[in-house]
């Protein structure tokens, strides 16, 4: 999306000329007059009037995007959303303002339902999700009082944490899926969140042409193994070093237990990143699980100049002391 921008309007982005610069600035003044003090802020809406001048987009039209970015900016932790995300968000509401079009927030849900086969693991009313969930009808019900909010609810039915243990005690997978997303509709209802969809992440369509399910194995092993990057490597190390010991203690495993289910969550989230990066409207994909690193895990194997827009909560801080870097 950025890259059809530079092409869109290439004089811009190479030849940053003093005159378009300051005219740019007139236009955030008149538009958000309180925000000149704020050099960092401010900066970020000057980017965001560029973008909407090369979209063709109108002064109020801009201003409504810019109101819902300054809202938006304040969910995530500072540091795990990369330069080109946030450019992104601000395209994404842009575009919205311009055409009547919707903010698409997506999100994944653990399989609470699943996981609750082993008592240990979870509880068969679900708390997390519902609170998961009530925290996400929250968010879409404020951005819709700024711009037309849909939301994606994704049931994590690949990667399923000690799915071996899981299944001695209910070997039939397939059931327990179908029943947890009838207890997540039911979550739904109750908490009264409009435009939502429930999709099975197994089922979401990526751009190779096959769906998650058809590229990853229930318990997170992709079918057709891939490498990954030097620095997509030291983030999967970041990410396996915030939950290995959690792991162990929990589902009872060694070392290497844990290091090869945190290299196949890496490896799903990396093929869902992808998936998530081609839904329409265009995602934010909203993280939100107590595992902050794992948020970076979605765009491994997206360009770093064009990423998917990931949003790590930043209430999941309560529950942290330290929080890896993440953004490098």
């Amino acid at each position: 999306m950025l890259a059809e921008l530079r092409i869109m309007d290439e004089s811009v982005f190479r030849t940053k000329t003093v005159e378009k610069m300051k005219q740019n600035a007139r236009i955030a003044k008149g538009l958000f007059p309180g925000l000149a003090k704020d050099a960092s802020t401010f900066g970020e809406i000057i980017f965001l009037v560029r973008f909407g001048q090369i979209l063709g987009s109108s002064e109020p039209e801009i201003e409504a995007a810019g109101l819902w970015w300054l809202w938006a900016k304040t969910l995530f932790i500072k540091n795990t959303m990369t330069r080109p995300q946030q450019e992104l968000m601000q395209i994404i509401a842009l575009r919205a303002a311009k055409t009547g079009g919707f903010i698409h927030f997506v999100s994944a849900r653990s399989p609470e339902w699943i996981h609750a086969q082993v008592s240990s693991q979870g509880e068969g009313n679900l708390p997390r999700s519902r609170t998961a969930l009530k925290t996400l009808s929250e968010i879409a019900a404020k951005s819709a009082q700024f711009l037309p909010t849909r939301t994606t609810v994704l049931l994590a039915d690949v990667a399923i944490d000690n799915l071996r243990a899981i299944l001695k005690v209910n070997p039939s997978l397939e059931k327990l899926a179908q029943e947890n997303l009838l207890k997540l509709e039911e979550i739904i209802t109750t908490e009264g969140m409009p435009n939502v969809r429930l999709l099975r992440l197994s089922q979401l369509a990526h751009p190779s042409g096959k769906s998650i399910g058809e590229l990853v194995e229930p318990d997170g092993l992709v079918k057709t193994p891939f490498n990954f990057s030097p620095q997509a490597e030291e983030k999967i190390l970041i990410a396996t070093r915030e939950s290995i010991e959690s792991q162990k203690r929990m589902f009872g495993w060694d070392e290497e237990q844990a290091t090869e289910h945190n290299r196949n969550i890496a490896a799903t989230m990396a093929l869902v990143g992808q998936a998530v990066k081609i839904m329409q409207p265009p995602a934010i994909l909203i993280h939100n699980e107590s595992f902050i690193s794992r948020g970076a895990l979605n765009n491994l194997l997206n360009d770093p100049k064009d990423p998917l827009p990931v949003i790590c909560l930043n209430t999941l801080l309560e529950r942290k002391i330290t929080l890896p870097e993440m953004v490098k």
